[in-house]
């Protein structure tokens, strides 16, 4: 009789244990889908928030790890090979890669913030050429050592956030030229079609983008050049 119940316990067991395997499979499946459709991807939102999103699906990555830890002892009981569970292995690997994007998405933010209030006149095109390529490379180590990420938009945007900095710089050497005068202020200024003061600390990076002077960077080479001969004339 006691061996009659334990084998209906075991087959019971067993029932019950086959079908946990059956929801873990959907739940790892259902769990890759979502975060596919919904993880930080894309550049559409802050630093902050995607930090979030990921932490959320981290803790939704451990609940299944420890899913998976707890049947273990029963699989073995019935010489059941475990889930090879690759769905959560490429999530985890993902995980791992766009926290590392998103966290130079943010490092790159601060930067920038840097640059676009610092005043004009005093920054340091050095630094900023440097930090840019440095991110860059960065950039293309990541793109080297994981594969499939060319469609990850959020990577996209930081690559082009980048080279729109480093585009900039000719233009700022420009502005910056010591033999800008006030004619070329002017020429510039009716150019835009915007007045702005050069001279004041409200001249900021900012200021220069919100002017779109980026949009007439030709006009200001020629003037720079222009205003570097005529000092030289005067001298």
């Amino acid at each position: 009789e006691t061996s009659g119940k334990l084998q209906k316990a075991k087959a019971d067991f067993k029932d019950d244990l086959l079908q946990s395997l059956t929801d873990f499979n959907n739940q790892t499946q259902t769990l890759r889908s979502e975060f596919l459709r919904n993880a930080p991807f894309a550049a559409d939102m802050t630093p902050t928030r995607a930090k979030e999103l990921l932490a959320e699906y981290r803790v939704a990555i451990a609940g299944v790890r420890t899913k998976e830890g707890d049947m273990k002892a029963g699989l073995e009981i019935f010489a059941i090979d475990p889930p090879v569970n690759k769905e959560t292995a490429d999530t985890e690997k993902n995980l791992e890669l766009l926290d590392l994007i998103w966290s130079m998405m943010e490092e790159w933010n601060e930067a920038m913030d840097g640059w676009k209030y610092g005043r004009f006149a005093t920054m340091d095109v050095g630094t900023i050429e440097n930090s840019a390529g440095a991110f860059q490379k960065r950039i293309q180590k990541l793109a080297k050592e994981y594969k499939g990420m060319g469609q990850w938009k959020v990577l996209d945007s930081l690559k082009e956030r980048i080279e729109a900095i480093k585009k900039l710089m000719p233009l700022i050497m420009d502005l910056r030229n010591e033999a800008m005068r006030d004619r070329h202020w002017k020429q510039l200024m009716e150019e835009v079609g915007k007045p702005f003061d050069p001279y004041s600390d409200s001249f900021t990076l900012e200021l220069v983008l919100d002017l779109g002077l980026e949009h007439h960077q030709e006009m200001i080479s020629n003037l720079s050049t222009a205003a570097g001969k005529e000092l030289a004339i005067e001298e």
